[in-house]
This record gives structure tokens, C-alpha cells and sequence, in this order.
């Protein structure tokens, strides 16, 4: 019965429920601290029995450390069959660390004892890991345990001999003395339970500032694999919304039936191919990233975009998989990005295209030169930063969305003329940062 009722203690979540952090390692390091240091005591209190004239009490001192032992013992043995550590347990092992000392300190001296000062330490830890009222809860038992220590205790004359030598038994001073030490303790109680209080306060405060600011950061990053994606669909969807717009205004001015059969076929295997990419759209939204080799990733790319632009006669260069520890998470934003600024170079030079990939242990190097007009320094220094397109039909808004998502992934791109006309555009994508 007893052991049911520790482990609902154990358990007990109404302080806990609403707290992300796990304490079951604070609790372990407090139980195994606390082994450590009643073992240091138990061969002190040896030491001083044998080589000191100290008389000591050690039947109870050591009944006292013998029970702790036996309490830390059996909670670190429930420790290891509980997932979840609440308060309340907290409170109770906090709380036998004062009630022991109390009991150690009554033995050996009372409130005099040097080593009273020792009940502070679970006051700040109560401070730092509890809810305000647990805390408060402690300090007060604490500063009663220590108010209560000054009036029934064994005295020891050895540690205080002060008190009946040097003020001649002077009954003023010695009660000044005491408490002077009742008033530094419940200064110095106070000042710890508010101060470690108000930071514990601000440190969980930040805590959920950080994880709201980390749910901020991925709520953006899929509404921009979103946009990424949206800006790629719609540079597929334009060609063969371009081809129905061409086929309808035929269909109005020719009248033979045999080439209006051969329009509305045309027509129809468009609409077939803006299904498609709207099916494609839907299921690469729902896909998740796939950390695949660099040479299958960069070929899973290049595959996609030949797909959508097979009139185009491209010099690819890829070498060949030597590295298989070379690793590239493919994920939406990343390809749409790349499919964006190959689409965007095969639109300005739609006869010759040129594609040099690379990478070492830590990057990966995409170089694309294209033959097209090539790009004014007023219109790079847009690039990228604002909505700014050189097609007449054209939005802008790919190239901005492409330099947001190798941004975000902790690559860059960067333009520069191409020698003999065109533009060379270099993007380099940190192997490791790719992996978000």
C-alpha cells in the first residue's frame, strides 16, 4: 500500500502538467549528491571519533544517516520505473533533507552547530525547481525547523565553547549572539527564496518566449515551402495555359473541322497535363523531406526539370557518386527553389543552358550559365530583395522565394555576367544546414 501510494506521488502532475522539462535527471543527481554526501559525513564523524575529543553523538547521528541511505536508496529504484517526476516529490525529498539535518543538528549542538547553515541548501534548490507555493512551503519549514533548533537541542560545548568561557557565562551576550544568527538565517532564507524565485520566474518566462518563437519559425518555413511551391506550379501551369490561349483564338478563325479535331486534342492533353501538375502539387505538399546521397538527389532534381523542359538542350555535368558519406536532404523547398532558378535560366536562354554541379564533405555547388541579355547591376541588386521580373508576364516572385529558402537552409546565390553574354548564377547549400 505504501508503495502505491509513492509511485501516485511520483506521478502526481498537477504542478507538473503544464511544465515541458523532464526532472527525473535533478532528481537523480539530488539522490545521488545526497549518497555522496552522507557517505563524506559518515567518515568524517569516524575520523572524529577516533582521532578527536570530540564526545558526538554517533547512535543518532547514525540512525539518521542510515534511514536518508535507506530513503535514497528506495527512491532511485522508483526512479527508474517512473516516467514522469512531479513537485510533490520534489517537496518530499527536499523536505527529508531539512527534516534530517534538523534531526542531525539537534543531536550535535542545536542552532550553534557551524554547519546549520547547511539548511539553506534545500531552500535554494526548492527556489530554483518548485512552484512558488511548494517554495514558500519549504522556507517556511525550514526557517521553523531553525527557529526551534535555538531553544531544544543537546548542546556540545566543544563547538560554542565561547558561551561559557570568553563572556563569563553572560546570559545578554550569548542571547544577542543567537539571535543575531536566528536573523541572519531568515534574512538570508528570504533574500534566496525571492530572488531565486523571480529568476526561475524569468528563466521559464524565456523558455516560452523561446518555444513559441521556435513554433513561429516553423509555421513560416511551411507556409514558405508552400509559396515555393506555389511560384514553381505556376511557372509549370504557364506553358500549357499559354498553349490553350494559342489553340482558342485558332479554334475561332479556322474553320476545318479535321484541325479543330486536332486543337481540341491538343487542347484537352494541356488540361491533362495542368491536372497532372495539380496532383503533383497536392502530393508533393504532403511529402516529407528524404535525406537521399548527393549524386541521387541533385539526379532526382535535374530528372524533374528535364521533365518540364525537354525541348531544351542542356550541357549537364555531374560526377559520378565517388562519395556515398555525402548526404543532401531533398526536401519541397529546396528542389522548388533549384527547379525555380533552372526555369528561370532556361526562359532567358531557351536554346542552350549550362549546368556544372559539385560538392566536398560540407557543401554543394550548383553553377547554371545561360546565353540570355544577361542582367543590368540595377536589376541584380533586386534580385532576391524585392518582387522584380525581366518577362513581361512574369511575377517576380520565384527568384525572391528561391533566394528566401537557401537562405533559410544557410546557402546563398549569387549572379555575375557570363563571359561571352548570358549570366552565371552560383548557389552553394551546406551539406549539413541542408538537413533542416
Amino acid at each position: 500500500m505504501w508503495q502505491a501510494g509513492y509511485n501516485h506521488i511520483m506521478n502526481d502532475t498537477e504542478y507538473s502538467s503544464d511544465e515541458p522539462h523532464n526532472r527525473q535527471p535533478f532528481l537523480r543527481l539530488l539522490l545521488t549528491l545526497r549518497l555522496i554526501g552522507l557517505l563524506a559525513l559518515s567518515l568524517t564523524l569516524t575520523g572524529l571519533h577516533y582521532y578527536s575529543d570530540l564526545n558526538l553523538p554517533l547512535g543518532p547521528l547514525a540512525g539518521v544517516i542510515g534511514a536518508m541511505v535507506l530513503l535514497s536508496i528506495f527512491s532511485l529504484y522508483s526512479l527508474h520505473r517512473q516516467q514522469r517526476v512531479s513537485q510533490h516529490a520534489l517537496f518530499l525529498q527536499l523536505a527529508a533533507d531539512l527534516v534530517a539535518t534538523a534531526l542531525m543538528l539537534y543531536a550535535a549542538g542545536g542552532a550553534g552547530n557551524p554547519f546549520a547553515s547547511y539548511m539553506l541548501l534545500p531552500v535554494c534548490l526548492s527556489a530554483a525547481s518548485l512552484r512558488p507555493p511548494l517554495a514558500i512551503t519549504l522556507t517556511a519549514l525550514a526557517l521553523t525547523l531553525y527557529t526551534t533548533l535555538l531553544f531544544y537541542y543537546q548542546p556540545l560545548l566543544a563547538l560554542a565553547p565561547h558561551n561559557q568561557h570568553q563572556h563569563g557565562g553572560s546570559g545578554l551576550v550569548a542571547q544577542l549572539h543567537i539571535w543575531g544568527m536566528w536573523l541572519s538565517f531568515v534574512l538570508s532564507a528570504l533574500l534566496i527564496s525571492y530572488f531565486l524565485l523571480h529568476l526561475a520566474r524569468t528563466v521559464r518566462r524565456q523558455q516560452e518566449q523561446i518555444q513559441q518563437h521556435q513554433n513561429q519559425i516553423l509555421r513560416d518555413e511551411q507556409l514558405m515551402a508552400v509559396a515555393t511551391l506555389a511560384a514553381g506550379t505556376a511557372h509549370e501551369l504557364g506553358t500549357p495555359l499559354a498553349t490553350m490561349t494559342l489553340l482558342t483564338e485558332t479554334l475561332q478563325y479556322n474553320n476545318d473541322p479535321k484541325q479543330h479535331e486536332a486543337d481540341l486534342a491538343q487542347l484537352q492533353l494541356q488540361l491533362q497535363r495542368c491536372k497532372t501538375t495539380l496532383q503533383q502539387l497536392r502530393q508533393t505538399a504532403a511529402q516529407q523531406a528524404q535525406v537521399l546521397p548527393v549524386h541521387e538527389a541533385c539526379s532526382a532534381i535535374l530528372a524533374h526539370w528535364q521533365v518540364l523542359r525537354p525541348e531544351l538542350q542542356a550541357d549537364i555535368q555531374l560526377p559520378d557518386d565517388n562519395d556515398t558519406q555525402a548526404t543532401l536532404s531533398l526536401s519541397l523547398s529546396l528542389e522548388q527553389a533549384l527547379l525555380n532558378i533552372l526555369n528561370n535560366a532556361a526562359d532567358a536562354s531557351p536554346l542552350q543552358l549550362d549546368i556544372h554541379i559539385q560538392w566536398d564533405s560540407q557543401y554543394l555547388y550548383w553553377q547554371v550559365n545561360d546565353r540570355g541579355p544577361g542582367i543590368s547591376p540595377q536589376q541584380e541588386a533586386l534580385l532576391g530583395k524585392q518582387h522584380h521580373s525581366s518577362k513581361s508576364d512574369g511575377l517576380g516572385l520565384g527568384l525572391l522565394l528561391s533566394h528566401a529558402s537557401l537562405e533559410r537552409l544557410g546557402g546563398s546565390i549569387q549572379r555575375s555576367p557570363r563571359r561571352g553574354g548570358g549570366t552565371r548564377c552560383d548557389i552553394t547549400i551546406p551539406l549539413q544546414q541542408a538537413l533542416i
